[in-house]
């Protein structure tokens, strides 16, 4: 094989217990959500491709790798702070 060809990628197959793990999920989280939309092989028991939950995963991102989560946290309680003295000062409460 030369130096500029890619290796070929090996993928395996995993059983519902193992792809539930390798996803982070519980096995009926599994079987609601992720069993519905991708390709299932049927051997001794049901196998899904490892490549096939790394495609899953990867369609359903939100945040492009390396950018920080858009979602900014305010304290808890500053708007509720701020609108009491936005009250105090409009009924002269100062």
């Amino acid at each position: 094989m030369s130096e500029n060809q890619p290796r070929p990628v090996k993928d395996r197959l995993l059983t519902v217990d193992q792809a539930a793990e390798y996803l982070g999920c519980s096995r009926s989280w599994f079987f609601r959500n992720v069993r519905p939309v991708i390709p299932t092989y049927k051997l001794s028991n049901i196998m899904f491709s490892q490549q096939d939950l790394d495609r899953f995963v990867e369609s359903r991102r939100d945040t492009p790798v390396g950018l920080p989560d858009p979602i900014v946290r305010r304290p808890r309680h500053s708007s509720l702070n701020d609108r009491a003295a936005a009250a105090a000062k409009r009924f002269g409460l100062e």
